[in-house]
């Protein structure tokens, strides 16, 4: 019998997008790992989240090796910081060579800082 290996979400942030999201994604069939430096920003996460919390800073990317996090297909950085979503999606898609690498950017201006310094595979939302 063949098992299948559940696709791998990591998200930096649980703001309240990030919340809503790693309870999307878990509904839809991915191993989520939701990361936040607050261990109070948890408390949106639904009651029936199977996904991992892991409190750490989003900085530290190679904080998710300890938990043995493999098979990432989808990163999303969902601070409430666009720098930081900026920065840590730029250091995702180099450390784990990931094609589908998202940052959360409320402001104009970080969308056009992310034009003129994304990929072909770093979009944003």
């Amino acid at each position: 019998m063949k098992t299948s290996v559940k696709k791998t979400a990591v998200i930096v942030g649980c703001s309240q997008m990030g919340a809503r999201l790693a309870m999307s994604l878990s509904n839809k069939g991915y191993k989520v790992v939701i990361m936040d430096k607050d261990y109070h920003a948890f408390e949106r996460i639904d009651r029936h989240f199977l996904g991992t919390e892991f409190l750490g800073d989003g900085q530290d990317l190679t904080a998710l090796r300890s938990l043995g996090v493999d098979n990432i297909k989808l990163f999303v950085a969902a601070t409430g910081n666009d720098a930081d979503n900026l920065t840590l999606s730029r250091k995702a898609e180099k450390l784990y060579h990931l094609s589908r690498v998202y940052a959360r950017l409320s402001g104009s201006r970080s969308r056009e800082q992310l034009k003129r310094c994304a990929t072909d595979h770093a979009p944003a939302v």
